[in-house]
């Protein structure tokens, strides 16, 4: 639909690294402070506030925001032909499994660990942020 064209651009152009990649790389950068920040509280073995709590969700949320608007673009088949797409697709599930299903502590570490995996990410396209 034309009304929508603004956000298909987005997503897909320019090609080597879209304008919705470099703001989600972006949300990365925001969610690897987050992650610094509650690894600095459990070194320290002091107790999180509750409010990263709610970060950390916000994060989940967005994420399957990212799933949502580039499956809103692109064919599933597409979609799910781009290896990080992939990756992306497990990971978010994962994340709000792990943020909403009363698990043990150990499966919230590996929940970081994938969160952190995503964050590796960013690595990849680091050369081709705009200076």
């Amino acid at each position: 639909a034309p009304e929508f064209k603004w956000l298909c651009d987005c997503v897909r152009e320019p090609e080597a690294l879209p304008k919705f990649d470099v703001f989600m790389n972006k949300v990365l950068l925001v969610n690897l402070a987050m992650v610094i920040l509650e690894t600095t509280y459990d070194v320290m073995d002091v107790p999180e506030p509750a409010w990263l709590d709610c970060v950390e969700i916000g994060f989940a949320f967005v994420y399957l925001g990212e799933v949502g608007v580039k499956l809103a673009v692109r064919s599933w088949g597409d979609y799910w032909s781009v290896y990080s797409n992939r990756f992306d697709f497990v990971c978010t599930w994962l994340l709000l499994a792990t943020s909403f299903l009363p698990f043990e502590a150990d499966l919230g570490r590996y929940a970081n660990v994938l969160r952190l995996l995503r964050l590796l990410r960013i690595l990849q396209n680091v050369k081709q942020f705009p200076s």
